[in-house]
Formats: C-alpha cells, structure tokens, sequence
C-alpha cells in the first residue's frame, strides 16, 4: 500500500497516512477530500499537535458508560458518579483531584449533580464533606432513588473509566479514597 499524503495549512505540517489523501484545513479541523472511497478521518488541530478526534468520540463519558453498564438514568450516573468524586474531593489533596479531574472531562457538571447533603454542625469530619462517609453516599443515593448498595456497583465502573482514561496511578488513587471513605 502506498502511503498517501495530508496536506496542513496553518501551521506547515505534512502528515503521511497508509490508504488516506485530502487536504486538512487547520481552521475548520477537518479533511476537506478523501479519494478512492475511503472512510472520512476526522483531525482536530490542538497545543500538542494534531489529534485523531475519531478516536475519543468512539469513547463515550462517565456518564454514558455508567447508563449502559448499570442500566440506569442520566441523572442518576451524574449524581451516584458525583457523589463519589464529592467523597474523593474530601479525601484527596488538590493536587490529587486536579489530576484526577483531568481524567474526567465533565468533573464540574458531575460535581455539581451530587445531591445535596445537609452538613454537620457539630465540627466532626462530616462538616467539611458530607460524602466523608458510608452513610453520607447512602443517603445520596437514596435520594437519586437508587438503592445504597448500588455505591458498590458505581465504584469499580468509575475507576475502570478513569484507568482507561488516566492509567493505573490515577484510579488506584481514586480507589484508595474511595473504599479508604466507606
């Protein structure tokens, strides 16, 4: 096979896929022709370079994956998964959960999901995070009517999606605050 050449506008860059010509317009990020029947491939141009798009969009989010593993709504993989990373965010060091939130592309909105919890008035650890404890994701999960024995069925998908997403160090950390928590 004879490899085919991709023309980058801005900034001069020559790519050579196996199978695959067009020309790349940096602007609008994608190939503007393809000969010989060939699938479209999709390019984004970012700060590392360019980058297969394609890729990450066969990759669905924590949200979708928690959906069609556990077989439950949106709002409630947003929710059980924010409650759990609530309960990281308590257990973790910023530098930790900036690390940890990288491999979560929609950390903010999932954060934001978790059901509100009332908070301890009475200076125990529960004050500054009222996941910190079983009973705290209990109580979350009933909320967003699932069952509290659902927090083990939540916990090794939200791991595993962030393995894949971040590798080994970044999940067992994630794991260690979260069964460190229950």
């Amino acid at each position: 096979m004879n490899p085919k050449k991709i023309f980058i506008n801005a900034p001069r860059l020559l790519f050579i896929v196996a199978g695959l010509s067009g020309v790349v317009n940096a602007e609008d990020s994608t190939l503007n022709s393809v000969s010989k029947g060939q699938t479209t491939q999709t390019v984004q141009s970012g700060a590392n370079g360019v980058t297969d798009v394609n890729s990450t969009a066969v990759q669905s989010n924590l949200t979708d994956t928690l959906v069609k593993k556990l077989s439950i709504s949106n709002e409630q993989a947003q929710g059980g998964a924010g409650a759990l990373f609530q309960l990281a965010k308590g257990k973790l060091d910023a530098g930790q959960f900036a690390e940890l939130s990288n491999a979560v592309p929609e950390m903010d909105s999932l954060l934001s999901a978790a059901p509100k919890q009332p908070v301890a008035m009475d200076g125990s650890a529960e004050a500054n995070n009222p996941y910190g404890n079983l009973a705290g994701l209990a109580s979350a999960f009933k909320t967003l009517n699932l069952s509290p024995d659902r927090v083990d069925e939540f916990v090794p998908v939200v791991v595993d999606y962030v393995r894949a997403k971040s590798g080994a160090l970044t999940a067992d950390m994630l794991q260690s605050a979260l069964y460190g928590g229950l």
